[in-house]
């Protein structure tokens, strides 16, 4: 078996049928959603057209709706909520804020809760020989060109002395082979190795370890 992170990557993205936030929830329980909002206090406090609950399908749907921009990616999930007009009109700077007031933390902790709950019994349903069939593998992804990111990232050399147009982030996965769910993933700067980032999956490799 073998683990191609970057194809994975784009097949994920290039083979889910999308139309509408119910189709993520037939895959994702809301209520992972929920807790995860509740455990990093980023719960909405008053209503909003893109509350907080919602803003985190919408960071799940751009991630597979990559070809198109935030306010196309929400307007296909129909996921603002109507106005006191019944109005559900929303601006990209509004999404944008949206976004930004979600922050990491909330998809960090959904993240592990799905992992917690899905990815571990797949994993002893395909050991081999009493061992966990483990991968890990990595990749590269542009990421917005920004001076912070320049900063964090780093540009890579695309030869002749000469710097490419957009900073990329490193980004390395642990998956379970037999059941190709993702485990752990790391996501560091271009200039940092797949065995400097994969170094912290050590504590997943001893849960596993007969």
């Amino acid at each position: 078996m073998k683990m191609d992170l970057g194809n994975a990557l784009l097949t994920t993205a290039r083979d889910q049928p999308l139309d509408h936030q119910g189709t993520l929830a037939t895959s994702l329980d809301a209520a992972l959603v929920t807790q995860a909002l509740e455990a990093t206090g980023t719960a909405s406090v008053r209503r909003r057209k893109l509350a907080a609950e919602r803003a985190v399908w919408l960071m799940l749907g751009m991630a597979l709706l990559r070809d198109r921009s935030i306010q196309a990616a929400c307007d296909h999930l129909h996921l603002v909520l109507p106005d006191p007009n019944g109005q559900t009109i929303i601006s990209s700077a509004a999404l944008v804020q949206a976004r930004d007031r979600l922050g990491i933390a909330p998809l960090k902790n959904l993240f592990d809760a799905v992992v917690t709950r899905h990815g571990h019994e797949p994993l002893e349903a395909h050991r081999w020989r009493g061992l966990a069939v483990l991968g890990i593998d990595g990749t590269t992804l542009r990421v917005p060109d920004s001076e912070e990111n320049h900063a964090h990232f780093s540009l890579p050399s695309s030869g002749g002395h000469r710097e490419s147009a957009y900073p990329q982030a490193r980004v390395v996965g642990l998956m379970s082979l037999g059941s190709h769910y993702l485990l752990d993933l790391k996501v560091g700067a271009y200039t940092e190795s797949d065995s400097s980032l994969s170094s912290s999956f050590d504590q997943h490799l001893l849960d596993h370890v007969c």
